[in-house]
This record gives structure tokens, C-alpha cells and sequence, in this order.
């Protein structure tokens, strides 16, 4: 016995609700502010190291600088030693993607 299944019913573009536009991405300058310390994340991240001089890879990485810095931060708060790794394999994880996306990005195929 064959089933069948529904579609769903389409909706009319004039009934959907505004969908809100990110606001535009700050481009930080390459290279940190001489004299000031980096966070957490800027080290973890290397920001400051471009030697392409690619502006999508100071994006990328000031970005993912953020995300390490807000993770550590929570990890940094937690008194859970299992919420604790679990935070550090989170920005593991955020590293080992950074590094496939500079490869990516600056690839010379």
C-alpha cells in the first residue's frame, strides 16, 4: 500500500512576517592597537596574522575572536569541571574551524 504524504501548504509572501537584516560586520584594523593587550580570543584566534592581507580573513577572525572571548569568559564563571571541558571543546572546535576556513579562504588551487 503506497502512503502519501503532504506537502505543506505554501504561504503567501505578503502574510510572512519581516525578517529583521543583520547589521553590517565592523571591520577591525589587521593588526591589534600597539601597546594593548589582546583577549583571550584574539590570542586564540591570531588575530594579527594575515600575511595575505585578506580583509574576509580579519572578519572571520575577529568574529571567531569574539565567540572564543564569550566562551571563556562563561568557562572562566563555571564551577562545573564537565561544563568546564565542555566549553574548552567548544572553542577547540571554533579554532579547528577558523584554520579549515583561512585555508579556504585563501586557497591557491
Amino acid at each position: 500500500m503506497a502512503t502519501q504524504t503532504k506537502k505543506a501548504p505554501v504561504q503567501d509572501p505578503e502574510t510572512l512576517p519581516p525578517v529583521e537584516v543583520p547589521a553590517p560586520v565592523e571591520v577591525k584594523p589587521a593588526a591589534p592597537t600597539p601597546g594593548r593587550t589582546l583577549t583571550y580570543g584574539e590570542k586564540a584566534c591570531g588575530v594579527g596574522f594575515n600575511p595575505s592581507g585578506s580583509a574576509p580573513v580579519d572578519i572571520l577572525k575577529n568574529g571567531l575572536a569574539n565567540m572564543v572571548d564569550l566562551l571563556h569568559n562563561m568557562r572562566d564563571a563555571s564551577f562545573d569541571d564537565e561544563v568546564r571541558r565542555m566549553y574548552s571543546v567548544a572553542i577547540t572546535e571554533i579554532q579547528t574551524g577558523q584554520m579549515w576556513a583561512v585555508k579556504a579562504m585563501t586557497w591557491r588551487g
